[in-house]
């Protein structure tokens, strides 16, 4: 339902994994502050500081201003004056008390509410993600959730709103939905370690009697795991520490055994989901500004001449995993600006196109944004993820693709050196990566890219 990082210190986040996130920090620190949650001094007239200590009254100005750069992730400096509109006719639909408007409903679960928090800013917010949704309910039961979440955090005691045919839980195995729940004290960590849980009451899942939380999962009490330095882990569960120096495993026994270890070439010491370890690094290819393409291993260039080019694939067309990136460059902008407008990706069994409209083709038949997430085969997902087409295999292959002509392809350390195609080999060297796919090398960037375009779709034009 939601993730609470809590710290000895006074902060705590509390985030639904989807729309709402909130802060709280400790007094120490009104006046030291600095981001989109303003500087908490006390001052309404002085919110909108920008990174380098100057005001402005522009909403958006201010926002874009605490972008941070995060090579994975690409955001939009939102839509400014052009902005969707939500017609009447949804706008009605959705304001009714079966959608958006239960928020404000006299006589609904959250009106306990209405007078501690206002649903206003909720409720806009649901009509223009609804409209934006078509009416998706699983839209609705996040938009609500956020206020439900809002409205707990404060102390209100709301009514209940879910049910069997509405915004239901799936709760994992030995656990059951409770609108205030116990997912504190009925844990393994806090009867190990007891460390005084925040009692507020909020939904989520509850373990059934007998159970309590190990992680995200309910286990009988008998079966929890160990605390080592001040975290909790389950039996059989080992962490690395740091430096990845050593590693400690958790056994039935409670006891936790630690080794040494260490990372070896060309493995490194980093977190992948979550859990630090000693991992080969994800290979990551991307189409920045329409056209700068960087290889797996680093190498970058312009594309300079329009046409399609097979930025990458797998090298081997026998390979169970085998897949193939093709991406179209041409000049379409009033400026005559290269740019990347479509990406060609075959799997097998499934041959996707995306343009920089976002409109989608699988195997010749479009794909309308009501059926996303759609599943192009039994592992192959296409999505739209904060304006960007997210194409996913369950091998560890991701491509995201942006209206701007942004691509980026992330692949697993699998397929290290089984690449061919302008993206490199993904060696892990910067040697040799400007490799022709007749096997010479080149140190001209333009000669090499041209040597990639696809050969199927060369014309007279390229």
């Amino acid at each position: 339902m939601k993730i609470v990082l809590r710290t000895r210190f006074g902060l705590e986040v509390t985030y639904d994994t989807w729309y709402y996130v909130a802060v709280v920090v400790p007094s120490t620190y009104e006046g030291k502050l600095g981001g989109l949650c303003g500087n908490y001094n006390g001052d309404k007239e002085d919110e909108f500081i920008l990174p380098g200590g100057n005001r402005t009254t522009n909403v958006t100005e201010f926002g874009v201003s605490w972008k941070m750069d995060v090579s994975w992730v690409q955001c939009t400096d939102g839509c400014g004056d052009k902005c969707p509109k939500c017609d009447v006719r949804k706008a009605t639909l959705y304001s009714k008390d079966e959608a958006c408007g239960l928020l404000k409903a006299a006589d609904g679960p959250f009106a306990a509410c209405a007078r501690v928090i206002d649903p206003d800013t909720f409720f806009k917010n649901c009509l223009y993600d609804l409209c934006k949704a078509n009416g998706q309910t699983d839209v609705l039961c996040y938009s609500l959730q956020a206020y439900v979440i809002a409205c707990q955090a404060a102390g209100v005691q709301i009514q209940s709103w879910r049910h069997k045919n509405f915004c239901a839980v799936s709760c994992p195995v030995n656990s059951h939905y409770e609108l205030c729940a116990d997912t504190c004290e009925a844990t393994c960590s806090e009867m190990i370690a007891p460390g005084g849980c925040n009692t507020t009451c909020s939904e989520g899942c509850q373990c059934d009697a007998g159970y309590v939380f190990s992680g995200n999962k309910c286990v009988p009490m008998k079966t929890c795991g160990c605390i080592y330095r001040g975290r909790y882990f389950q039996e059989e569960e080992a962490i690395f520490t740091q430096d990845c120096a050593e590693k400690c495993t958790c056994y039935a026994t409670g006891a936790v055994v630690c080794e040494k270890v260490g990372c070896h070439a060309p493995e490194v010491c980093h977190l992948r989901n979550g859990v630090r370890g000693c991992y080969r690094k994800e290979g990551v290819c991307s189409v920045k500004e329409g056209q700068r393409l960087t290889t797996f291993d680093g190498a970058a260039g312009d594309v300079r001449a329009p046409g399609i080019y097979e930025v990458t694939t797998v090298c081997n067309q026998r390979s169970a995993v085998w897949f193939r990136v093709l991406v179209e460059f041409r000049a379409c902008n009033d400026h005559r600006k290269l740019g990347a407008v479509a990406i060609y990706v075959y799997f097998k069994g499934a041959f996707i196109t995306v343009t920089k409209e976002k409109v989608i083709w699988v195997n010749g038949r479009p794909v309308k944004q009501a059926q996303l997430p759609f599943k192009a085969t039994s592992v192959v997902t296409i999505s739209v993820e904060a304006g960007a087409v997210i194409l996913e295999h369950s091998a560890k292959i991701r491509l995201r693709f942006r209206g701007s002509g942004d691509l980026t392809v992330a692949v697993a350390d699998t397929f290290t050196n089984q690449l061919c195609g302008a993206c490199g080999n993904f060696d892990g060297s910067t040697n040799g990566e400007l490799r022709m796919p007749d096997g010479k090398l080149t140190t001209d960037i333009q000669k090499y890219f041209q040597a990639w375009l696809a050969k199927e779709f060369r014309s007279c034009l390229i």
